[in-house]
């Protein structure tokens, strides 16, 4: 019984009827687990990443090269709350980071548009607010203040700058060290 069991479970997959990640499910999966390589061939060469609320657009190479280690540096991860296919592909993520956690900020949600191309690659991702976003964004301007005061004071060879070009993890060392003093 269980060997017809997992033939027919196996067939069944193999023939398609199980859920495929969607294109913007697999750049959230790979962006979880840092994925350079996979998401390298997931993006179009004309990939762009923005925010609604900032000023500050990431090309494919500054995404792959910058942000990214930034945000494995900062054990940054989503999780999907909500979404809807389409094109463009809109999901609702809820973000966590050291950056929340060590700074004791209430950790934000995101809207995310994914646009794709007629290949199915990625070729811009929109961040946006959400409800909440403003008192986010104060009790996150004021603890990184504090933080950067803290560090000024503490490490005064260090800057964020340098916190964020670190590869070894310093920026969430630091917060931690902020956290706990």
């Amino acid at each position: 019984m269980k060997f017809i069991a997992v033939v027919i479970i196996t067939t069944i997959a193999c023939l398609g009827y199980k859920n495929t990640p969607t294109v913007g499910e697999r750049y959230i999966a790979h962006m979880n687990t840092f994925n350079a390589d996979s998401l390298n061939v997931l993006l179009d060469d004309s990939f762009k990443l923005s925010r609604t609320f900032a000023k500050v657009t990431h090309t494919k190479t500054t995404f792959l090269t910058q942000y990214l280690p930034l945000c494995q540096s900062l054990h940054a991860r989503y999780d999907i709350l909500e979404k809807a296919g389409g094109n463009p592909e809109e999901i609702l993520v809820q973000d966590h980071s050291d950056f929340f956690t060590l700074l004791q900020i209430p950790e934000p949600r995101w809207k995310l548009k994914i646009y794709k191309t007629p290949a199915n690659l990625i070729s811009k991702v929109e961040i946006d607010t959400t409800e909440g976003y403003a008192a986010y964004q104060q009790t996150a301007a004021f603890m990184n203040t504090q933080f950067v005061k803290w560090l000024e004071e503490t490490h005064p060879d260090e800057s964020l700058n340098i916190l964020v070009a670190d590869k070894n993890n310093l920026y969430s060392k630091r917060l931690l060290e902020f956290r706990n003093r």
